[in-house]
């Protein structure tokens, strides 16, 4: 049963269809909450005393802020830097005299800022929020060293009682702030009410400024924010789990009515690719676990994380950046924020069982992918129609959110959050463990005894280093897969094996097992080192690291990968009359950067543009992984003066103009006989623009390449004229800066999936949704959900003036090619050292 600390929440079944509200922007009222001029928090810390690594921010996200924007801001099990998690936070949302307010965000343009506000929820300085720009931790072990030798960590001694941080005075009873900025007096006894063995506290607002992301204005909430860990290892559901109070409190002098909370995930449990997610109505919690039993990052078998709401839940909806359907994208206004903070589709639409869950005629439900994946019960991933068809994998983002309330004036609502994490026998089996952990995290809670103070329970660290066994040391190998094994020592969780280029070990290449031996493959390794690897393990378990073992080396003559055909996918550019390419690796910097022939840049005389993939350099495999699928056939980029016309097929279906054409042009790429032309679909990555070109530019390659474009996915057309009609139906519309409508575009093929022989999930557009998917899963692409044949590609634009490559510029694709590699004099049986 799930409880409520703070006063009742009212049902959300009565005021549900009453508050799905459609995109129109609702006007600006006069009574709205006067924004400051704030700049965005910077602060951070760390909760890291259990077996749990994770990084708080007081923007309003968790796990990701400032630098930490690669998934490197929660790990559990801590010692293997693997997360389940890329990023999370809250969000707040309701009515004012019937205007929505909603204080939200997803990976940028944060609607919290630092400290706390005033009566008519007003700021201390509206100017300036930095002097609470400050996240505070402290733990059992900071108080015993306290009280063991009167030295204070710098939180300990600066405890924010004046901001409501939990304190007690030397008899045990709460001490009363009397000022904003008091702080612990901890000679006279005071000391913080530590929850679990570790306790975070901040205090964060949503009228600093101006909220960007939804369009909103202010609500005028103030929020104080606990977060602890549990570091009793004989306890693994919470020795696993970290736990998070927000107190939010209403400061303006209006009532927010039909209020909800919702906190905001995005898991990617190792891999992001091959997630499933799904929800349980009786437990409060959204999950998200394993599409198969092997993980690229967790192995065999994955785990399962969990967030549950300890306080209660209503709804638990999800949306994600490549769904098909417009309405079940990310959200970008704050009508959509609402919506689906209330369970519902960001256009409104409510949830209905089966399938995707968007518009499928099954029964209406607040609770996306309900059923119990262990059990192949529908609705869920497993089973999505009741006769056990699984869903492809996805990257998801997973809400979960309470009952619909209001917040007077002056009024607290409390809302109790614990992330879960559980390894079970198999990826299936995880989630029923994850249910387990839940049930006992939640009987703490319900008896009221989950926010008491833990002494930590940590084992010591492993004191031994493993020996090394094999391969020998010095030993060389020119094909197949490696064996690395030790012996085994003592009061061992997992071994941590690196493998690195360096003898210092700089970025090396990470493995951990729970044997004392693992399997590396060649495709693992560095692809153009010659020289030897070094490598060495450790031990660790939930209290720390043992000693490294001694080094060894081995080498390894690794030189032509085979990602695509029998090569590296190529990427050759030309410029109109100058048929230049990037051989070798000269001075020339985008060479430099981009992996010499890895891509070849245009001959034009600034050197102006590169073509990468979405996230950089280190995403040039992706470039590689989707030619590999579509091949033998090869892609051309062509800027044409015509150019065409594309949508934002992965958001709201906006129409634009591109100044480029995209062609498949066959196994014959110098015969135009059998080029086909492709659809155009963009990723918006929060901007939308109604022309391409000359808009958009980049920085010095020194600095790092910023990319003149956003995505540009290659589509098959599901027919010879597909683009044609694609065109037509666009213009038809409206052509560019209209909304593409597939569901009345008159495309009404059904399409099989070649894979599976089943009808493809999604249809319109003149879109072949099931391209060439025997291939893709079989070169290693994933599923058959994944159509597109070459993946994000952009355009960098060097020069930084903004310039679109000219006319009569092609980039080719070309998936069978082999690089170009030279035979070095010295190197063992003639094998080549480095490409030229």
């Amino acid at each position: 049963m799930k409880t409520q600390l703070s006063r009742p929440l009212v049902s959300l079944a009565l005021p549900l269809l009453l508050l799905i509200v459609s995109v129109a922007t609702s006007p600006r009222m006069a009574f709205a909450q006067t924004p400051g001029n704030c700049q965005q928090g910077v602060a951070e810390n760390d909760l890291d005393l259990s077996d749990v690594f994770a990084r708080v921010f007081n923007t309003g996200s968790l796990f990701f802020g400032n630098s930490t924007v690669f998934g490197d801001g929660y790990y559990v099990p801590k010692a293997t830097s693997r997360s389940p998690l890329f990023a999370a936070g809250i969000w707040i949302g309701g009515t004012v005299n019937g205007e929505i307010r909603v204080a939200g965000a997803r990976y940028e343009r944060f609607e919290f800022w630092p400290g706390p506000l005033d009566a008519g929820a007003t700021l201390p300085d509206p100017n300036d929020c930095s002097p609470f720009d400050r996240i505070y931790v402290v733990s059992t072990l900071d108080v015993d060293e306290y009280e063991a030798t009167g030295t204070a960590t710098p939180d300990l001694a600066d405890w924010p009682v004046g901001l409501g941080a939990p304190t007690v005075d030397i008899n045990g009873d709460p001490v009363i702030p009397v000022s904003r900025d008091q702080v612990v007096d901890l000679a006279a006894g005071e000391r913080p009410v530590i929850y679990g063995s570790q306790t975070s506290f901040w205090v964060m607002n949503d009228v600093g400024n101006i909220h960007i992301e939804t369009g909103s204005n202010p609500l005028g909430v103030e929020v104080q924010v606990s977060a602890f860990e549990i570091a009793d290892a004989s306890a693994p559901s919470f020795f696993q789990g970290t736990f998070y109070r927000y107190m939010v409190i209403n400061r303006s002098n209006e009532t927010i009515d039909n209020a909800f909370v919702t906190f905001f995930t995005d898991p990617d449990l190792g891999d992001a690719a091959d997630d499933y997610i799904g929800s349980d109505p009786s437990r409060s919690m959204s999950f998200a676990y394993n599409a198969s039993n092997t993980d690229a990052t967790y192995g065999t078998p994955p785990p399962a994380v969990g967030f549950d709401l300890l306080s209660g839940a209503a709804s638990a909806a999800y949306f994600c950046n490549s769904c098909p359907e417009p309405g079940t994208t990310d959200p970008r206004t704050k009508e959509e924020y609402y919506n689906m903070m209330q369970g519902l589709w960001k256009d409104g639409v409510p949830l209905t069982e089966g399938g995707s869950g968007y518009m499928t005629g099954g029964a209406v439900t607040p609770w996306a992918f309900s059923g119990d994946p262990e059990a192949q019960a529908f609705w869920s991933m497993v089973n999505s129609d009741g006769a056990g068809t699984a869903l492809p994998p996805n990257d998801q983002r997973v809400l979960i959110s309470t009952p619909s309330f209001s917040l007077a004036p002056g009024d607290t609502t409390i809302v109790d959050v614990a992330i879960l994490f559980a390894l079970g026998s198999d990826y299936l089996n995880s989630v029923t463990q994850l249910k387990g952990a839940s049930d006992v995290v939640q009987a703490r809670y319900d008896a009221g005894t989950l926010f008491d103070t833990v002494e930590p329970n940590i084992p010591d660290p492993p004191t031994e280093a493993p020996d090394l066994l094999s391969p020998d040391d010095g030993a060389v190998f020119e094909s197949g897969d490696v064996m690395f094994s030790w012996t085994a020592v003592a009061n061992v969780d997992f071994y941590a094996l690196q493998i690195s280029t360096t003898p210092g070990f700089e970025s090396p290449l990470a493995s951990t097992t729970t044997g004392t031996s693992i399997l590396i493959s060649p495709d693992d390794l560095p692809q153009d080192h010659a020289d030897p690897f070094y490598w060495r393990v450790k031990g660790v378990n939930s209290g720390g690291e043992g000693p490294y073992s001694a080094v060894r080396t081995f080498t390894y003559y690794i030189f032509v990968p085979d990602w695509a055909g029998q090569g590296d996918g190529i990427v050759e550019i030309s410029y109109p009359g100058i048929p230049d390419v990037c051989d070798g690796a000269p001075a020339d910097p985008g060479c430099q950067m981009w992996g010499g022939n890895t891509v070849w840049r245009d001959g034009n005389a600034n050197d102006d543009y590169y073509v990468a993939a979405g996230g950089g350099a280190g995403d040039l495999l992706r470039i590689s992984r989707y030619i590999e699928a579509a091949s033998p056939d090869d892609f051309e980029i062509r800027f044409t003066a015509a150019g065409g016309l594309a949508v934002y097929g992965f958001a709201g279906f906006e129409i634009t103009s591109v100044p480029f054409e995209l062609w498949n042009i066959g196994e014959t790429p110098d015969d135009p006989a059998d080029d086909v032309r492709m659809i155009p679909f963009l990723n918006n990555n929060d901007t939308i623009l109604i022309d391409w070109e000359n808009e958009f530019t980049g920085v010095d390659p020194a600095d790092g390449v910023t990319p003149i474009t956003d995505w540009v996915y290659f589509l098959a057309p599901d027919r010879p004229n597909g683009y044609d009609l694609f065109e037509q139906a666009a213009i038809g519309f409206g052509g560019a800066g209209a909304v593409y409508d597939p569901a009345s575009d008159g495309d009404t093929q059904i399409d099989q999936d070649p894979f599976t022989g089943d009808d493809c999930s999604t249809q319109g557009a003149y879109v072949d949704y099931c391209y060439q998917n025997q291939e893709f899963v079989n070169n290693g692409g994933g599923t058959s959900s994944l159509i597109y044949p070459i993946g994000r590609t952009v355009y960098a634009d060097l020069a930084g003036d903004g310039t679109t490559p000219p006319e009569g510029t092609v980039i080719r694709f070309i998936t069978t090619k082999d690089l170009v590699v030279a035979n070095e004099p010295d190197s063992p049986d003639g094998l080549p050292q480095e490409y030229m």
